[in-house]
């Protein structure tokens, strides 16, 4: 057999040992079986309900005011904290206050001083009337006696307004709430019924606001009306 008859059985016999190679089998326990997830069917009722974004605003809000003038002093509470109703504040001098009420109250002890001595005089003149005393003297220390009483009405109530003003220096808090940052340092002067000092917002109850768009509405109110939601 020449070569060219060699090379040509050679090429013909190739593909019949690369097929009939056998493949490598798998070994046992080298491949790993798929882990496979399951969750059990859970039935829940589920409440149908609407997000909407909001703000909360105070039921009652206070700006807290000078009620009187003069330099402030003191300053008795730390900002963004919880005050009470009643709880002093702000501090304003009050020794001109206290002076005040000090001249007020002697002029009250002055007044019914003189309103004693006058009722005393008219009280003689009634008995001495028509006996050596005229009517015209009698009417004279009577005018007299009612001058001085309401001298006395007058002076009391100068005490009073002195009292209420000497109070007004100590500033409290009108209502329970958290207390803003404050508006002005101890050592200024403060103006009555201008100066600011700090703000006061209650915080139990509160208000919450919010908007709802157009589509939801008109879905829940006719949800409403066919008594499906309160």
């Amino acid at each position: 057999m020449n070569a060219k008859a060699w090379l040509l059985l050679l090429l013909s016999c190739c593909p019949l040992v690369i097929g009939c190679g056998s493949s490598p089998t798998p070994q046992s326990g080298s491949a790993q079986n798929p882990e496979v997830l399951v969750s059990l069917t859970v039935t829940e009722k589920v409440t149908d309900h609407e997000d909407f974004p909001g703000r909360m605003e105070a039921v009652n809000a206070v700006e807290v005011r000078a009620r009187v003038n003069g330099y402030l002093e003191k300053a008795h509470f730390k900002e963004g904290a919880d005050v009470k109703e009643g709880d002093v504040l702000f501090e304003i001098d009050s020794r001109p206050y206290q002076a005040e009420l000090a001249r007020t109250e002697g002029n009250v002890v002055q007044s019914e001083g003189r309103l004693q001595r006058l009722e005393a005089d008219y009280q003689r003149a009634a008995r001495l009337l028509g006996k050596g005393i005229s009517q015209e003297e009698f009417d004279k220390v009577a005018g007299d006696r009612t001058e001085a009483s309401g001298a006395v009405t007058t002076a009391k109530a100068n005490r009073d307004v002195a009292n209420l003003n000497l109070g007004y220096t100590k500033v409290k808090a009108t209502l329970s709430g958290r207390v803003s940052r404050r508006f002005i340092d101890p050592g200024n002067m403060v103006k009555a019924d201008e100066t600011a000092f700090t703000t006061i917002d209650s915080l139990d109850p509160i208000y919450t606001y919010f908007d709802v768009d157009e589509r939801t509405t008109l879905r829940r109110q006719r949800l409403v009306r066919d008594n499906k939601i309160k």
